[in-house]
């Protein structure tokens, strides 16, 4: 898989701060305070099946944690690190180019 998405920014809204870890390099660990935001590089790894989540991007708050992944051709989240209850992230969720990410809520976070 070479198709490439790069997130390059990601707003917080949340009133608590997020930290960011990618399972495919964990050496790009850091937080996001709560409203506010960071820009950089963060490629989203490709996850294939079920033994590949340890992959995946989390994102971690105190009241909630998710996992986002590239899976066939959409960016993909799941709620419980179970690549069988994953289900395509809102907004502009197809794969490749550069991307944005919004947290908003605890139970919205799109694209």
């Amino acid at each position: 898989m070479s198709d490439v998405t790069n997130i390059k920014t990601i707003t917080n809204q949340l009133l608590y701060p997020v930290t960011v870890r990618n399972g495919e390099n964990t050496q790009q660990t850091f937080t996001v305070n709560s409203s506010s935001g960071w820009n950089g590089d963060l490629w989203i790894p490709w996850v294939v099946s079920a033994r590949d989540m340890w992959k995946s991007i989390s994102l971690v708050w105190p009241t909630n944690k998710i996992y986002i992944f590239q899976h066939d051709n959409h960016i993909m989240y799941s709620w419980n690190n179970d690549f069988n209850q994953s289900g395509v992230l809102g907004g502009n969720s197809g794969i490749r180019g550069e991307k944005a990410l919004v947290i908003e809520s605890d139970s919205n976070i799109h694209m």
